[in-house]
């Protein structure tokens, strides 16, 4: 199970170590990986010893390489607070991966609930540790979303696609306007 980004309040890296405690009795060989750096780090690692789950967890710190560690995860999870587009979902979902996220901000523009991973309220550790056992424990779903995933992120999140939402927003605004394109 991974997570990238900066160690900051607003990603909610708390609430992904509770979860990931009430997961630790059933899945005792899982590990979280938790790439990034900021200023939560020292609490997040003194948070991470009272829960139990030092000897399960990853601190890895600030890494150049995310799309290799992205390909050893078997999944992703960003449990934000708030979120603007987050594209570390978009780099995770194009990796093939599974996706649990919060749903905050951009975030259900990019993951479709059910088909592509799941999203859950912001600081319910209940719901996500239940979201992260719906994936431990189905190989078959975590590939199927992974799958759904990526076509996703290749259909919906392209440069090519990109450039032609904005030249369509600029049509539009400029129609709105009563000037042709």
């Amino acid at each position: 199970i991974g997570f990238v980004g900066r160690l900051h309040p607003q990603k909610g890296v708390e609430i992904l170590l509770e979860a990931f405690a009430r997961c630790h009795p059933e899945h005792k060989n899982s590990f979280l990986l938790i790439v990034g750096e900021g200023e939560l780090q020292n609490r997040l690692e003194a948070y991470a010893t009272s829960l139990g789950i030092t000897n399960q967890i990853l601190f890895l710190g600030s890494r150049k390489e995310i799309p290799e560690i992205l390909v050893s995860l078997d999944l992703f999870v960003l449990p934000s607070l708030w979120e603007g587009l987050p594209m570390v979902l978009l780099e995770a979902m194009a990796a093939g991966l599974p996706v649990i996220a919060t749903s905050v901000g951009g975030t259900p523009e990019v993951v479709v609930d059910g088909t592509t991973g799941y999203l859950v309220p912001p600081e319910d550790a209940d719901k996500l540790a239940t979201a992260i056992l719906q994936l431990a424990e189905n190989p078959e779903l975590r590939m199927n979303f992974g799958k759904a995933g990526r076509a996703r992120v290749e259909k919906n999140f392209s440069i090519r696609e990109m450039v032609k939402k904005i030249e369509q927003l600029y049509r539009d605004l400029l129609a709105l306007k009563g000037l042709d394109a």
